[in-house]
């Protein structure tokens, strides 16, 4: 495998994931809609961050993987819908321990996967991973906007401070 084109693919989805998040924070923020205290204001930028910040994970990844089909669909239905049941699965009663065990750690692990609930085993595990790397890559580039982003309003509030004085 050459180097050169790992590091091309990764620069470009980390790049792809700042555009696009950025892209979604800016759409979501023009709807701008006042709310009565400072809780709810900050509880409504965090919603945002957050549903941004799934949304452009998903769309860098775009359609190939189950999660990230899961994630979009599960955006587009909460802006569809104001408020929805969600119904707990019951857990299969099975006869042996060992098999409540296993079957139990595989329900573990669906839960935080998105889609999760309708995939076999081998699927899961291989989404499981890839959703993992991506939320990694998550992190690491929202950190770096949030540097970036900070830098530029400290040198910014540095230039106004230095040209009063």
């Amino acid at each position: 495998m050459n180097p050169k084109v790992v590091s091309k693919t990764k620069n470009s989805t980390k790049i792809m994931f700042a555009r696009l998040f950025l892209q979604s924070i800016m759409t979501m923020k023009k709807t701008n809609v006042r709310t009565n205290s400072d809780h709810e204001e900050s509880r409504r930028r965090s919603l945002i961050i957050d549903t941004a910040a799934y949304l452009s994970m998903a769309r860098v990844v775009g359609w190939k993987r189950t999660w990230s089909r899961s994630i979009i669909f599960k955006i587009r239905n909460r802006a569809i819908r104001k408020k929805g049941s969600v119904k707990k699965k019951r857990r299969r009663r099975v006869g042996r321990i060992h098999q409540k065990n296993r079957l139990f750690k595989i329900e573990k692990l669906r839960k935080p996967v998105p889609g999760g609930e309708a995939m076999d085993v081998c699927g899961l595990l291989d989404e499981t991973v890839h959703y993992t790397k991506s939320l990694s890559t998550q992190v690491k580039e929202m950190q770096t906007i949030a540097n970036n982003l900070s830098k530029y309003t400290y040198n910014t509030s540095m230039l106004s401070f230095l040209s009063i004085i």
